[in-house]
């Protein structure tokens, strides 16, 4: 990433798009993650974790005309224009944090929900915000469990239930109409 004063060497990453590409030319590829594009990807790749779910989903309103406004292209506006015609996936959101007890170390994005259902809540509104735009073919949570002292896992450390699973299934599942 073009960022702290490390230069992305995107003739690296094209090459890289090529190659596989050419051993490979059915699949898609996603030559970067995270809001640093380059001239050859098959889709555009961002990470967000903004936690107001209205602020989200205006992040990209305007996402079908290729303009996005995650996390780090806020910090610099000339980089919010992609390839309309690409898709996005936006392969880092969430990462709400909630813990039970009062454990100091712990961390997550934002500001703490306070209970379960402020956690459904806000996972609900940041979900339905990337299912409901036409732009977004796709979408990764983060982060499955907890680690460490990063507590925003959809379950615990151990991998033992921390959510009414039913609950998140149905938030991340989309319905599709009868017909």
């Amino acid at each position: 990433w073009d960022k702290h004063g490390r230069q992305q060497v995107n003739a690296f990453i094209d090459m890289v798009y090529d190659v596989t590409k050419a051993v490979d030319p059915t699949r898609p590829v996603i030559a970067d993650s995270g809001s640093y594009p380059t001239s050859r990807t098959d889709a555009h790749d961002v990470h967000d974790y903004e936690q107001d779910p209205e602020r989200f989903n205006n992040n990209y309103k305007d996402a079908v005309n290729g303009i996005v406004n995650d996390q780090l292209m806020r910090s610099n506006p000339k980089r919010q224009i992609c390839r309309a015609e690409l898709p996005i996936f936006v392969s880092e959101y969430g990462g709400i944090k909630w813990v039970a007890s009062a454990d100091s170390t712990a961390w997550g994005y934002g500001k703490d929900v306070q209970s379960e259902e402020e956690f459904f809540a806000r996972l609900k509104g940041l979900t339905d915000a990337l299912i409901d735009n036409k732009a977004i073919f796709g979408f990764c949570y983060t982060q499955l469990t907890d680690v460490e002292q990063e507590q925003n896992g959809i379950y615990y450390y151990d991998r033992g239930v921390k959510y009414d699973m039913e609950r998140v299934r149905k938030i991340f599942q989309m319905e599709l109409p009868n017909k």
